[in-house]
Protein backbone atom coordinates (compact mmCIF):
# COMPACT_ATOMS: atom_id res chain seq x y z
CA UNK A 1 0.00 0.00 0.00
CA UNK A 2 1.56 3.64 -1.27
CA UNK A 3 1.99 6.18 1.82
CA UNK A 4 1.99 9.96 1.83
CA UNK A 5 5.30 10.94 3.90
CA UNK A 6 4.86 14.17 5.14
CA UNK A 7 7.46 16.03 5.55
CA UNK A 8 8.67 17.05 8.70
CA UNK A 9 8.55 20.90 8.05
CA UNK A 10 4.82 20.99 7.36
CA UNK A 11 4.48 20.23 10.83
CA UNK A 12 4.82 24.12 11.04
CA UNK A 13 2.64 24.82 7.94
CA UNK A 14 -0.55 25.72 9.83
CA UNK A 15 -2.52 27.77 7.55
CA UNK A 16 0.88 28.83 5.68
CA UNK A 17 0.76 30.01 2.14
CA UNK A 18 3.78 29.58 0.75
CA UNK A 19 4.81 30.77 -3.26
CA UNK A 20 4.30 28.84 -6.14
CA UNK A 21 7.63 26.88 -7.15
CA UNK A 22 8.26 24.35 -10.39
CA UNK A 23 5.28 25.48 -12.08
CA UNK A 24 6.25 26.22 -15.76
CA UNK A 25 4.15 24.37 -18.28
CA UNK A 26 1.28 23.03 -15.99
CA UNK A 27 -1.81 24.57 -15.07
CA UNK A 28 -1.11 26.41 -11.68
CA UNK A 29 -3.63 27.50 -9.05
CA UNK A 30 -3.17 30.02 -6.20
CA UNK A 31 -5.93 28.76 -3.62
CA UNK A 32 -7.22 32.48 -3.18
CA UNK A 33 -10.64 33.05 -2.17
CA UNK A 34 -11.22 33.85 -5.75
CA UNK A 35 -10.60 30.33 -7.15
CA UNK A 36 -12.05 27.24 -5.13
CA UNK A 37 -10.53 24.21 -5.18
CA UNK A 38 -11.91 21.73 -8.28
CA UNK A 39 -12.45 18.39 -6.06
CA UNK A 40 -11.66 18.05 -2.34
CA UNK A 41 -9.33 14.15 -2.16
CA UNK A 42 -9.63 12.20 1.22
CA UNK A 43 -6.91 9.77 1.72
CA UNK A 44 -6.79 6.89 4.35
CA UNK A 45 -4.85 7.78 7.76
CA UNK A 46 -1.83 5.88 8.49
CA UNK A 47 0.37 4.49 11.26
CA UNK A 48 3.81 4.45 10.80
CA UNK A 49 5.19 1.30 7.98
CA UNK A 50 6.08 -1.33 10.70
CA UNK A 51 3.10 -0.66 12.56
CA UNK A 52 1.11 -4.21 13.31
CA UNK A 53 -2.62 -2.44 13.39
CA UNK A 54 -2.05 -2.52 9.19
CA UNK A 55 -1.44 -5.85 8.91
CA UNK A 56 -3.52 -7.25 6.54
CA UNK A 57 -2.80 -10.73 8.14
CA UNK A 58 -3.61 -9.51 11.57
CA UNK A 59 -6.88 -7.94 10.10
CA UNK A 60 -8.30 -10.76 8.58
CA UNK A 61 -7.31 -12.53 11.68
CA UNK A 62 -9.18 -10.46 14.06
CA UNK A 63 -12.03 -9.86 11.58
CA UNK A 64 -12.86 -13.28 11.16
CA UNK A 65 -12.87 -14.54 14.20
CA UNK A 66 -12.88 -11.73 17.07
CA UNK A 67 -12.91 -13.65 20.27
CA UNK A 68 -10.09 -16.35 19.77
CA UNK A 69 -7.66 -13.82 17.85
CA UNK A 70 -4.57 -12.89 19.71
CA UNK A 71 -4.54 -8.93 21.12
CA UNK A 72 -2.74 -8.21 18.12
CA UNK A 73 -4.89 -9.29 16.00
CA UNK A 74 -7.69 -7.56 17.64
CA UNK A 75 -5.95 -4.85 17.81
CA UNK A 76 -5.81 -4.75 14.00
CA UNK A 77 -9.06 -5.49 13.26
CA UNK A 78 -10.57 -2.74 15.62
CA UNK A 79 -7.93 -0.28 14.01
CA UNK A 80 -9.16 -1.14 10.44
CA UNK A 81 -12.55 0.20 11.47
CA UNK A 82 -11.62 3.04 12.78
CA UNK A 83 -9.08 4.04 9.86
CA UNK A 84 -12.02 3.45 7.01
CA UNK A 85 -14.80 4.92 9.48
CA UNK A 86 -12.90 8.33 9.28
CA UNK A 87 -12.47 8.62 5.90
CA UNK A 88 -15.88 7.80 4.98
CA UNK A 89 -17.27 10.41 7.84
CA UNK A 90 -14.77 13.04 6.02
CA UNK A 91 -16.20 12.33 2.39
CA UNK A 92 -19.66 12.77 4.02
CA UNK A 93 -18.90 15.69 6.35
CA UNK A 94 -17.04 17.84 3.63
CA UNK A 95 -20.12 16.76 0.40
CA UNK A 96 -22.63 18.03 2.96
CA UNK A 97 -20.73 21.28 3.44
CA UNK A 98 -21.31 22.13 -0.31
CA UNK A 99 -17.72 20.87 -1.76
CA UNK A 100 -17.23 17.80 -3.44
CA UNK A 101 -15.42 15.24 -2.13
CA UNK A 102 -14.13 11.63 -2.74
CA UNK A 103 -11.86 9.20 -1.99
CA UNK A 104 -8.26 9.68 -3.18
CA UNK A 105 -5.93 7.32 -4.51
CA UNK A 106 -2.03 7.73 -3.49
CA UNK A 107 -1.01 6.05 -6.29
CA UNK A 108 -2.27 8.64 -8.98
CA UNK A 109 -1.11 12.31 -9.16
CA UNK A 110 -4.01 14.65 -7.67
CA UNK A 111 -5.17 16.71 -10.08
CA UNK A 112 -4.05 20.78 -9.97
CA UNK A 113 -6.80 22.92 -8.00
CA UNK A 114 -7.32 19.87 -5.90
CA UNK A 115 -7.79 20.21 -1.86
CA UNK A 116 -5.80 16.98 -0.22
CA UNK A 117 -6.90 15.72 3.04
CA UNK A 118 -4.25 13.51 4.49
CA UNK A 119 -3.44 12.31 8.00
CA UNK A 120 -1.09 9.99 10.02
CA UNK A 121 -1.60 8.73 13.54
CA UNK A 122 0.23 10.12 15.86
CA UNK A 123 -0.11 8.16 19.37
CA UNK A 124 3.44 6.73 20.59
CA UNK A 125 3.58 3.16 20.83
CA UNK A 126 4.92 2.60 25.01
CA UNK A 127 7.07 -0.11 23.66
CA UNK A 128 8.67 1.30 21.09
CA UNK A 129 9.70 5.05 20.38
CA UNK A 130 10.14 4.78 17.02
CA UNK A 131 6.18 3.49 16.37
CA UNK A 132 2.97 5.00 15.91
CA UNK A 133 -0.24 3.24 16.75
CA UNK A 134 -3.75 3.97 15.42
CA UNK A 135 -4.92 3.27 18.68
CA UNK A 136 -3.89 3.55 22.18
CA UNK A 137 -5.57 0.92 24.64
CA UNK A 138 -4.89 1.74 28.14
CA UNK A 139 -6.39 -0.08 31.12
CA UNK A 140 -9.15 2.73 31.78
CA UNK A 141 -9.79 4.12 28.33
CA UNK A 142 -8.80 3.97 24.50
CA UNK A 143 -7.72 6.87 22.62
CA UNK A 144 -6.87 7.86 18.97
CA UNK A 145 -4.44 11.17 17.75
CA UNK A 146 -3.86 12.22 14.93
CA UNK A 147 -1.88 15.31 12.74
CA UNK A 148 -4.60 16.07 10.15
CA UNK A 149 -2.82 18.16 6.67
CA UNK A 150 -4.71 20.35 3.99
CA UNK A 151 -2.60 20.29 0.98
CA UNK A 152 -3.39 21.97 -1.88
CA UNK A 153 -2.69 20.82 -5.07
CA UNK A 154 -1.07 23.90 -7.82
CA UNK A 155 0.02 21.56 -9.97
CA UNK A 156 0.69 17.38 -10.01
CA UNK A 157 4.13 18.42 -8.56
CA UNK A 158 3.68 21.69 -6.64
CA UNK A 159 1.63 20.56 -3.34
CA UNK A 160 1.27 23.68 -0.83
CA UNK A 161 0.49 22.45 2.76
CA UNK A 162 -2.52 24.81 3.97
CA UNK A 163 -3.29 23.93 7.03
CA UNK A 164 -2.87 21.64 10.06
CA UNK A 165 -5.04 20.04 13.06
CA UNK A 166 -4.35 18.10 15.63
CA UNK A 167 -7.31 15.61 16.76
CA UNK A 168 -7.27 13.67 20.24
CA UNK A 169 -10.68 10.89 20.99
CA UNK A 170 -11.23 9.33 24.09
CA UNK A 171 -13.68 6.33 24.93
CA UNK A 172 -14.27 3.58 27.60
CA UNK A 173 -11.65 0.95 27.71
CA UNK A 174 -11.94 -2.47 25.40
CA UNK A 175 -10.65 -4.99 27.56
CA UNK A 176 -10.35 -7.68 24.53
CA UNK A 177 -7.98 -5.73 22.99
CA UNK A 178 -5.49 -5.79 25.62
CA UNK A 179 -6.19 -9.21 27.37
CA UNK A 180 -5.21 -12.52 25.81
CA UNK A 181 -7.58 -14.88 27.58
CA UNK A 182 -11.11 -12.84 26.94
CA UNK A 183 -12.71 -14.77 24.47
CA UNK A 184 -16.60 -14.16 24.63
CA UNK A 185 -16.37 -9.71 22.94
CA UNK A 186 -17.16 -9.35 19.50
CA UNK A 187 -15.89 -6.37 17.20
CA UNK A 188 -19.52 -5.82 17.68
CA UNK A 189 -18.55 -5.53 21.62
CA UNK A 190 -17.14 -2.57 21.32
CA UNK A 191 -18.75 -1.15 18.47
CA UNK A 192 -19.80 2.21 20.78
CA UNK A 193 -16.40 3.03 21.32
CA UNK A 194 -15.13 2.57 17.56
CA UNK A 195 -17.80 4.79 16.68
CA UNK A 196 -16.76 7.30 19.52
CA UNK A 197 -13.48 7.08 18.66
CA UNK A 198 -13.98 7.61 14.76
CA UNK A 199 -16.86 10.71 15.83
CA UNK A 200 -14.78 12.88 17.78
CA UNK A 201 -12.08 11.98 15.18
CA UNK A 202 -14.40 13.53 12.30
CA UNK A 203 -15.92 16.13 14.02
CA UNK A 204 -12.85 17.83 15.24
CA UNK A 205 -11.13 17.30 11.50
CA UNK A 206 -14.58 18.89 10.40
CA UNK A 207 -14.76 21.70 12.33
CA UNK A 208 -10.90 22.96 12.05
CA UNK A 209 -11.55 22.01 8.19
CA UNK A 210 -15.00 23.86 8.37
CA UNK A 211 -13.41 26.95 9.31
CA UNK A 212 -10.46 27.78 7.07
CA UNK A 213 -13.04 26.60 4.12
CA UNK A 214 -15.49 29.83 5.26
CA UNK A 215 -12.46 31.52 5.43
CA UNK A 216 -11.07 31.44 2.06
CA UNK A 217 -14.51 32.17 0.84
CA UNK A 218 -15.19 28.66 -0.21
CA UNK A 219 -18.05 27.73 1.60
CA UNK A 220 -20.69 30.32 3.79
CA UNK A 221 -20.46 30.81 7.30
CA UNK A 222 -23.18 28.71 8.11
CA UNK A 223 -21.54 25.67 7.25
CA UNK A 224 -18.48 26.17 10.05
CA UNK A 225 -18.77 22.75 12.32
CA UNK A 226 -18.66 22.51 16.26
CA UNK A 227 -15.97 20.15 17.87
CA UNK A 228 -18.65 18.20 20.01
CA UNK A 229 -17.40 15.82 22.35
CA UNK A 230 -19.39 13.18 23.14
CA UNK A 231 -20.03 12.45 26.75
CA UNK A 232 -18.18 9.59 28.02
Amino acid sequence: MKRFQIPARWAFAIAAVFACAGCSSQPTYDFTPRQRPTIVLVYDFHASPTTPFEDPRLIAEGTKDFGTASPEARQAAIGELIRTGIRAKLIDGINVMGMTAQAGDPSTPAPAGALLVRGEFCTGSPDNRLVRNLVQFDKDQSSVDTDVYAIGAVTQDNLRPLLHLLTNAESKAMRAAKERGETSATLATYRPQIDQLVDETTNQTLAGLSVYLANQGWISRDQIRSALVAQR
